[in-house]
């Protein structure tokens, strides 16, 4: 087996693999969404040997390495795959959470995958039941498909090497669960505090603060602009998590969070009908 001295002294492809800039917002995302790091999701393999090959190296390196044990796999099955892309990307991501997250996580994808909504992605191997089998998609025979026991507790996705650098926000809401809004609202909004630590509802409700990665991503996804709409609201909860959302009524008393946004959508409704 090939140490990581060796892979990285071989030629200039281990070193210059990465992911496209749309995958990293994309797991950037997903780490903040789960609450975990890097290593429980991200592209680029290790030195094992079922690494020298695959989604998880990028096609430079699997045309150019000698340690390369396969030199067609995700580099031949489609247009993409063959010649799309930088050459230099990683076409595969794993994500590995607790099984309460993975089942379900897998199961949409799959539905998502059988029904064509992501075409970009070529496979996906993970663990929609719980059982002790893994279950998987080949997207490009359309067939259901497997693989190792590791996948048991990790979910693998693998993109056509073409489109990886699409916007991905469509996976990150199937992954995730999130619905997106179809419509936006004019009200309730936000705002925040000058020193971006306190986020507020516009009628005056606090809500609990973001700071370090949230308030990072919350900036790079909507801006440093003042207000948001409802659709924002439920972004940002799914980016935060459920705590995000507890609603501090002020001293003053008023309307809850549930009866402020249904006052917004009533709201809404009347500008349409007008």
């Amino acid at each position: 087996m090939a140490t990581l001295i060796q892979l990285r002294n071989e030629g200039p492809w281990w070193n210059a693999e990465t992911m496209s800039p749309t995958m990293q917002k994309l797991a950037e995302r997903l780490r903040v969404f789960y609450g975990v790091g890097p290593a429980n999701i991200g592209a680029k393999g290790d030195t094992a040997p079922g690494h020298m090959q695959g989604a998880h190296r990028s096609r430079a390196w699997i045309k150019n390495s000698s340690y390369c044990t396969n030199r067609l796999y995700t580099v031949t099955e489609t247009q993409g795959n063959r010649t799309g892309g930088d050459d230099n990307w990683l076409a595969g991501m794993d994500i590995t959470v607790p099984a309460a997250q993975l089942i379900p996580m897998c199961q949409r994808l799959d539905v998502a995958v059988r029904a064509g909504r992501l075409e970009k992605i070529t496979e996906w191997y993970g663990n929609d039941d719980g059982d002790l089998r893994v279950d998987g998609f080949n997207n490009i025979r359309n067939q259901v498909a497997t693989s190792d026991a590791s996948h048991l507790w990790h979910l693998h996705i693998t993109f056509d090497r073409g489109r990886a650098g699409e916007d991905h926000t469509d996976l990150f809401q199937i992954l995730t669960g999130t619905v997106p809004t179809t419509r936006r609202l004019d009200m309730p909004g936000l705002f925040k505090t000058a020193d971006n630590a306190t986020i507020y509802m516009s009628d005056g409700f606090k809500r609990k603060a973001l700071t370090g990665a949230m308030w990072a991503d919350f900036k790079e996804t909507w801006g440093d602009v003042p207000v948001a709409t409802v659709a924002d609201v439920a972004a940002l909860d799914a980016i935060a998590g459920p705590d995000w959302a507890t609603v501090v009524p002020p001293a003053g008393g008023g309307l809850t969070f549930e009866q402020t946004v249904a006052a917004a959508e009533e709201g809404a409704n009347r500008a349409e009908d007008s």
